[in-house]
């Protein structure tokens, strides 16, 4: 890991105030997922398949998107309060209209509709919620070990060691420790190609 990184002190906001405080973690900055993959990871790749159903709507413009991720931190709940994002357009560059996905405990974020029906089984989409169930599609990962901050999508993100980014550089990014446990199954490395 290199030393003369930018070190950002963040809030984490706990999800039980009256049994634990806030505090304030350092995190390493980057200037990438691909980065993250290449200097702040360990282990061997996980193979992994999101099997939790999630929620997905239309997004419009001018829609707060509450994209503050859960994390596990010395083995308590917390949330980032103040990250959120603002809908600035209902579609992407390449004119796929914008979704917004809502995990099981609450965390959302954008992508656009061709991602959402590549990874999710999904029906009409329109501005109200409908369940969208995960097909199943196998992606690796790497474990990274370090807190780490890098702005994705916009946003800046922050992810505790031991959470997960994607390992294929072609579509990188990070995932939150407990967003990965509560919402991707490991699967064998022998299994990784049959369920694409």
């Amino acid at each position: 890991m290199e030393t003369s990184r930018k070190i950002v002190k963040k809030t984490l906001y706990s999800v039980d105030p009256s049994q634990y405080p806030d505090i304030e973690v350092e995190f390493e900055e980057f200037s990438s997922p691909v980065e993250i993959l290449e200097k702040a990871t360990e282990g061997p790749v996980v193979y992994a398949k999101k099997t939790v159903p999630v929620k997905a709507r239309y997004a419009k413009v001018g829609e707060v998107v509450d994209t503050r991720p859960r994390v596990i931190y010395e083995g308590r709940a917390y949330t980032f309060s103040e990250v959120t994002r603002v809908v600035d357009s209902e579609v992407n560059k390449d004119g796929s209209r914008m979704v917004i996905i809502t995990n099981p405990d609450g965390e959302e974020y954008l992508q656009p509709e061709t991602k959402t029906r590549a990874k999710y089984d999904v029906g009409d989409l329109s501005y109200t919620p409908t369940t969208a169930v995960p097909k199943g599609n196998v992606v690796a990962f790497k474990r990274i070990n370090a807190n780490v901050c890098v702005n994705v999508w916009g946003d800046p993100w922050f992810v505790t060691a031991g959470g997960c980014v994607t390992a294929d550089p072609q579509d990188c990014y990070p995932i939150t420790n407990a967003a990965f446990e509560k919402t991707y199954a490991p699967v064998s490395t022998k299994s990784k190609d049959s369920n694409k």
